[in-house]
């Protein structure tokens, strides 16, 4: 069964046309900034689970495109922000990781443990974390 949207009523259309006029719509630069730090997307635009079902797809918002026009039923900038965010991926948001257990740089080689808690060694703490880790040569281990 698919879905059909309504069309927008007049009034519902009007006060978003209206709403583009608060909003620098013309000014693309956030597309360009939401791209930034981009590590690696979405394999095929799919994330499955452990039994291999799709859980997320990125062509379900394949309508999202940079240059789509804002349907009436939108919000100006609820479509512009959707349009900003619709590419997956992973993204370097932050230079240093900092746990109840170690500090952690994130860095072109990989993730690269600084400092962990007293008692804690290298083979525990890797076992405890799902990303493959490097350790500095002052906590035990060396970088890669």
């Amino acid at each position: 069964m698919s879905y059909r949207p309504k069309e927008a009523t007049p009034v519902t259309a009007s006060i978003n046309k209206a709403g583009e006029g608060f909003y620098p719509l013309h000014d693309r630069h956030d597309f360009h900034d939401a791209r930034l730090n981009l590590i690696a997307p979405i394999p095929d635009g799919k994330v499955f689970n452990e039994d291999g079902a799709v859980v997320f797809d990125l062509g379900d918002f394949a309508y999202l495109t940079d240059d789509a026009p804002r349907p009436d039923t939108v919000d100006a900038s609820l479509w512009r922000t959707s349009q900003v965010i619709h590419e997956g991926g992973l993204y370097k948001v932050v230079d240093r990781i900092y746990s109840d257990l170690a500090r952690i740089d994130v860095t072109p080689q990989g993730l690269v443990v600084r400092a962990m808690v007293p008692g804690l060694d290298p083979d525990t703490l890797q076992r405890l974390t799902a990303a493959p880790l490097h350790f500095d040569v002052r906590v035990g281990g060396y970088i890669a």
